[in-house]
């Protein structure tokens, strides 16, 4: 008996359990039949799944032991807010009385025979509960159910064998499935391969969001150079006919009125506890090629001296050395404004097509005096 609480799509799932359980032994295969679903509007609970709700992934798991981790889920490419759910037989080789548990962050659960028999559900981190069923010599169908919300994802099926001690992972030779079920699971395989996330980077609802010409957040260029109040910008080519094309960036610093780097052949990971859900990680890293950075330090001198003035490694340079005003969007560009001493700048990046080059093109006005500026560093040799 399955609950209206479990909210599955009914039709599949009765068929795909019947096809188990009508299954002689020579037509049962290795794993169980895991299918995964996107649940773009966030997930708190076991979902009530539409009728005509696909699944984003469709596969056999050998077995189910995914450790915890911060990003892809063990080649999903989900990280939050998913729900899976893997069905095929227990073989039972013994007869008797078998504790089976399961150790998730979020919520699991597990059915044997159409009967629950562990409930691990709720939001939490990595947590254990078990349960006990009497399960004689055979094949029995089997439910398991897991979903993720935000941080952390794991999911493992654990059980101990009739006088055994202590649990372990379900073995792969004890988990099987009705040989081709997973073939008649209509999935959109082209639309998973768009997804971003192969190669172990995240992926989910923050990679699909149109965000626009630029992200504001703390950057992380390569070399640990981190803007802490950073602005990646996406620089685009009109040569290519693409103008959506990305095919260059720069990360701005508004506290140090710096550009922090500049690369190409790609734009942002979005990493982070606003993004994926991962701590001890600042923010979006650079993606793609450096080109150039600048130290961390003023991008602008005082005088002749470029010595960092704050007292801490953060927050902005003293107004009268210079202060960041905020920026303009026109169209798909970016011109940032701010002043330095009492002159005020205008400051537009662009990618230059031909010559496959980063340009940052200045208007400036107000200045009684020159006024040195850091344009970039680069590789010795260079």
């Amino acid at each position: 008996m399955i609950s209206a609480r479990t909210g599955l799509r009914l039709t599949s799932l009765v068929s795909l359990l019947a096809a188990v359980a009508g299954a002689g032994a020579a037509d049962l295969a290795p794993g169980l039949v895991g299918e995964y679903f996107a649940m773009d509007g966030g997930v708190a609970d076991f979902p009530a799944l539409a009728a005509d709700k696909k699944p984003t992934l469709v596969r056999i798991d050998k077995d189910i032991n995914f450790a915890s981790t911060d990003g892809e889920f063990h080649k999903t490419r989900l990280s939050t807010d998913f729900y899976a759910r893997w069905t095929g037989v227990l073989h039972i080789e013994k007869a008797g009385t078998y504790t089976l548990a399961t150790e998730s962050d979020d919520g699991s659960r597990v059915s044997v025979d159409g009967k629950q028999v562990v409930d691990n559900g709720g939001p939490h981190a990595m947590i254990r509960k078990e349960g006990q069923v009497e399960l004689g010599a055979g094949d029995h169908p089997i439910l398991v159910e897991y979903y993720q919300g935000t941080g952390g994802a794991g999911c493992r099926l654990l059980w101990k064998a009739p006088g055994g001690g202590d649990d372990i992972p379900v073995p792969g030779g004890a988990l099987k499935h009705a040989n081709g079920a997973e073939a008649q699971i209509a999935w959109d395989q082209a639309a998973w391969k768009k997804r971003k996330g192969s190669g172990g980077s995240a992926s989910g609802w923050f990679y699909e969001m149109q965000y626009g010409p630029f992200i504001a957040d703390t950057i992380e260029a390569p070399g640990k150079n981190i803007a802490i109040k950073g602005t990646a910008v996406k620089l685009t080519a009109a040569a290519t006919g693409d103008e959506a094309a990305v095919v260059g960036a720069v990360a701005f610093d508004s506290d140090l009125l710096r550009v922090s780097a500049g690369w190409t052949g790609g734009y942002l990971e979005l990493k982070g506890v606003a993004y994926d859900g991962a701590h001890g990680v600042p923010g979006p890293l650079v993606s793609g090629t450096q080109m150039f950075g600048t130290p961390v330090g003023p991008g602008w001198a005082k005088g002749d001296s470029f010595a960092d003035p704050r007292s801490e490694p953060f927050g902005p340079l003293p107004a009268d050395w210079a202060h960041f005003k905020g920026l303009y969007q026109y169209g798909d560009q970016v011109v940032f404004s701010y002043s330095v001493g009492g002159g005020a700048v205008l400051e537009l990046p662009a990618f230059e097509g031909a010559g496959k080059a980063i340009s940052r093109t200045f208007n400036l006005s107000g200045f009684a005096a020159a006024a040195t500026m850091v344009v970039a560093e680069l590789p010795e040799g260079k």
